[in-house]
């Protein structure tokens, strides 16, 4: 039986940090107040390579291994790479298939329908990220979800991404909280 974790994002970064190094997330629990192993892993947002050149912070995920040390991180922050960070809970977002694009929970690329990969930039027939069009050439780029172009099917400002994920915050109880609720915390109600 797999152990529930609970994930938050770790905002602004800096991309010194490296989330895969045991040492480097034992030392954000040390410096953040937070038990010993309450961190699990760690990992970017985004891929390394897709940062803008000189960039440096990111966001990362934080999964940690209880509810009541992901309430500390989101209260009061974590300190990594000696830097005060903001966190907060990480929210279900509505699954995209990475091979046609489509926002749905119905399938995934391993199994989708699609013999064609369709390109998350531009909407062309190839991989994502065989795709030339970068993500400041905002005016190339074409949604396949709302059919517009000015946003790739990847972004956030796709109006159809942002409706299906508030349908999916009306389904997930857990998700109307800031905390994650602790039977005899309420304040994490």
């Amino acid at each position: 039986i797999k152990e529930q974790t609970f994930q938050i994002i770790a905002e602004y970064v800096p991309t010194t940090f490296d989330p895969e190094s045991k040492e480097a997330l034992t030392e954000a629990e040390k410096r953040s107040g937070l038990s010993p192993g309450a961190i699990v892993k760690a990992k970017w947002l985004k891929p390394i390579n897709r940062r803008n050149h000189g960039q440096r912070t990111a966001f990362c995920t934080i999964t940690c291994a209880t509810r009541e040390d992901a309430n500390k991180a989101i209260k009061q922050g974590l300190t990594i790479e000696g830097r005060k960070i903001a966190s907060r809970k990480l929210l279900p977002e509505p699954t995209r298939c990475l091979k046609c694009q489509q926002l749905t929970s119905a399938h995934i690329a391993t199994n989708c329908p699609n013999k064609e990969d369709i390109c998350g930039t531009c909407t062309k027939n190839h991989r994502t990220s065989d795709c030339t069009i970068t993500s400041s050439e905002m005016e190339q780029q074409h949604c396949k979800n709302c059919d517009q172009s000015g946003h790739a099917a990847w972004s956030r400002e796709c109006p159809k991404f942002a409706e299906r994920s508030a349908k999916l915050l009306e389904q997930v109880e857990e998700a109307q909280y800031k905390y994650f609720p602790v039977e005899n915390d309420p304040d994490s109600w």
